[in-house]
């Protein structure tokens, strides 16, 4: 008898949907998986990398905003359009542009003779120990005598952390001051 159930359409049919139940719909779950996981991998890399482009397109343009408005400044210090020497004339000019740009925490001067000209002012017991010809700001505009970025640092004034964007300014004989 058992024999005659063995062979039996019914248990074979029995067997055959048991494989497919345990064997096949898994392993095809499975398979539809790892398929799956690679398609949104992928999309998630695309995704990643289009959003690190758009990030990087921002910071450019943010950027390259305040290196046209350092350079603007500058060019208004050489052609003495602003006299750099005059201490009230300069920081009333900084305090215009500060305004039109509140982007700029600050907006400051330093000369070859170590005086220091700030938008929006400092503690006066600041100016009597900062020296800005020592200042990374102050000296990589020096020696790339261009157009110098700092890294990340603390500004004094705020104990935030900045960078600072910064540019040599030339007499007409071509002196730093």
């Amino acid at each position: 008898r058992i024999q005659r159930y063995i062979h039996s359409f019914h248990i074979r049919v029995f067997f055959a949907l048991s494989l497919i139940i345990f064997i096949f719909i898994p392993g095809t779950g499975y398979i539809g998986f790892l398929q799956a996981y690679k398609v949104v991998e992928n999309q998630m890399q695309q995704y990643t990398i289009g959003t690190a482009g758009q990030i990087s397109k921002r910071i450019s343009f943010f950027l390259a905003q305040h290196t046209y408005n350092v350079r603007l400044i500058k060019s208004l210090l050489e052609r003495q359009l602003v006299d750099p020497t005059n201490e009230k004339e300069l920081l009333n000019y900084f305090s215009i542009f500060r305004k039109d740009h509140p982007e700029f925490v600050n907006i400051y001067f330093g000369s070859t003779d170590g005086n220091f000209y700030m938008v929006p002012p400092q503690i006066p017991e600041v100016h009597k120990v900062f020296d800005p010809r020592i200042r990374p700001w102050y000296r990589g505009a020096v020696e790339a005598k261009d157009l110098h970025w700092t890294d990340v640092y603390l500004f004094a004034s705020t104990q935030k952390p900045g960078i600072t964007v910064s540019l040599p300014i030339y007499d007409d004989d071509g002196r730093l001051k």
